[in-house]
């Protein structure tokens, strides 16, 4: 009880008895400035008419009893920085207007409620503090009932330190959000520059984790490739010395050997190797993934080519191998140390040559094939786009080579047969 007592006393010393009404008017002020701001940023026009509602009188008369050292400037200052709207610079720049358009209104306010009858003149601030300060009124005494605006000029100052003091901390958050703005600019661009940095580094884990994963992969990928090379080169060199053994105990019986014998076995025994060398280099090639075929497909298209196109060395290779092969059994159809055979004919003498001229039947047919595969198959593609009569001449041409060659293969076979009979 005894602080409220000294409380009422103090502030009945410092003439601040009437604090709530000038709270109350400050909070109209917030309410007027919130709906300013609102009618800033809906670009409406209806800012000029905003305060030909707002209560002028009862702030005049809360702030006429008021000292102006406590006028409640961080109440003020409040008003205008707890609002937490998000502006931009043009919306910042109008909003720093409102204390200039409530100083209007206040003025206007003023005048039609001093001004004497017959006069409407604008009052203006020079000659509000002229009456302040006792200056010439004898011309504004005809236009103004000066002597109630005597009576309230403590009110009117505490009015204009209010105005002065909104504007005050409305330029203060101008200048912080400008402030603010170029740095959080600063900072966007440099978060920006940060995260391409750091974006650059994720590229590098990425590249490096893929390249770690590469290596891994191959890693565990050696050491099968490392066995399965060496057990290929293995089986090519087991080969190999087989081959050459063999070839060295037909050469120690050359002689006690017939030489069909000699050629049939010496043309399989280096197929053999050939066929084995050709599939451990494939299997080589499929392993380190290093091109084997001899022809200039890319390993992204789909190749086409003749076997003999992709692997020329070892197409021909065999071709000579297979042609000494059949001579062998050719020459064998007609080798004969002791020679028991009559000028007649002699079925049983010439069942002993069955198999002989069947392989050789075998071995004329394969020659035919593969004569019209290298020698004619390269001079009988046709252009693309051909008449018709073009493509019968080719037709033509092609069936006339074959039959040519099937009547010199007849020819040689039966002539063949005809040595072998007589």
């Amino acid at each position: 009880m005894t602080n409220e007592i000294l409380e009422e006393y103090i502030n009945e010393k410092l003439n601040i008895n009437n604090m709530d009404a000038v709270n109350y008017s400050i909070d109209s002020i917030k309410l007027y400035y919130d709906k300013f701001v609102d009618i800033t940023q809906s670009k409406d026009d209806q800012a000029i008419d905003l305060f030909k509602d707002f209560e002028f009188e009862q702030l005049l008369e809360s702030c006429n009893n008021l000292s102006s050292r406590h006028v409640p400037y961080s109440r003020i200052t409040d008003l205008v920085f707890k609002e937490e709207k998000e502006y931009s610079s043009t919306e910042m720049r109008e909003i720093a207007t409102f204390p200039t358009l409530f100083k209007g209104a206040f003025l206007e306010w003023l005048e039609k409620e001093y001004s004497s009858v017959g006069f409407s003149d604008d009052i203006t601030k020079e000659e509000v503090y002229g009456i302040k300060d006792g200056g010439d009124t004898k011309s504004l005494d005809e236009k103004f009932k000066l002597s109630e605006i005597k009576k309230n000029l403590d009110g009117i100052e505490n009015i204009y330190k209010i105005i002065e003091h909104l504007e005050l901390a409305i330029k203060q958050k101008q200048g912080l959000y400008d402030k603010q703005k170029v740095q959080l600019e600063e900072f966007d661009s440099k978060i920006y520059e940060f995260d391409l940095v750091l974006k650059g580094y994720d590229d590098d884990i990425e590249g490096s984790l893929k390249v770690v994963n590469q290596i891994k992969e191959d890693k565990n990928q050696i050491y099968t490739q490392f066995v399965a090379i060496l057990g290929i080169f293995t089986s090519i060199m087991f080969a190999l010395i087989g081959g050459f053994n063999e070839l060295t105990t037909l050469a120690m019986s050359v002689k006690d050997t017939p030489v069909p014998k000699l050629l049939i076995f010496m043309s399989l025994l280096m197929l053999g190797i050939t066929l084995l060398v050709f599939m451990s280099y494939s299997a080589v090639s499929k392993l380190t993934g290093l091109k084997l075929k001899s022809c200039q497909c890319s390993d992204d298209e789909e190749c086409r080519c003749l076997f003999r196109e992709k692997h020329p060395t070892v197409f021909y290779t065999s071709f000579f191998l297979i042609c000494i092969m059949m001579t062998g059994f050719l020459l064998g159809a007609f080798y004969d140390k002791n020679p028991k055979i009559n000028p007649t004919i002699d079925l049983a003498h010439i069942n002993g040559y069955i198999i002989p001229l069947v392989l050789l039947l075998i071995f004329l047919i394969i020659v035919s094939v593969l004569i019209y595969k290298i020698v004619f198959s390269k001079q009988l593609e046709l252009p693309r786009e051909i008449s018709i009569e073009e493509a019968n001449y080719h037709i033509n041409k092609l069936n006339n080579r074959m039959i040519a060659l099937w009547v010199v293969v007849t020819i040689l076979l039966g002539l063949t047969i005809i040595q072998l009979i007589l």
